[in-house]
């Protein structure tokens, strides 16, 4: 395969938070497109939910633009 870069375009990228307990995790965040935000975040906060051992109180997951 052979390519060639045409040039840059502007997008409109958000950057994607993820809370843990109200804290925003630096590890988790990414810079995503707009319209795909939502999707990404909700796929990470489910994901987390099923990763992150239970407890005897809840700890909340958010996911924020």
């Amino acid at each position: 395969m052979n390519y060639e870069f045409l040039r840059y375009e502007a997008s409109s990228l958000v950057r994607l938070d993820i809370l843990i307990n109200s804290e925003r995790m630096e590890a988790f965040s990414q810079i995503v497109h707009q319209e795909k935000a939502y999707s990404t975040g909700k796929y990470l906060v489910e994901k987390l939910k099923e990763l992150i051992p239970k407890h005897m109180f809840s700890i909340p997951l958010q996911a924020g633009v």
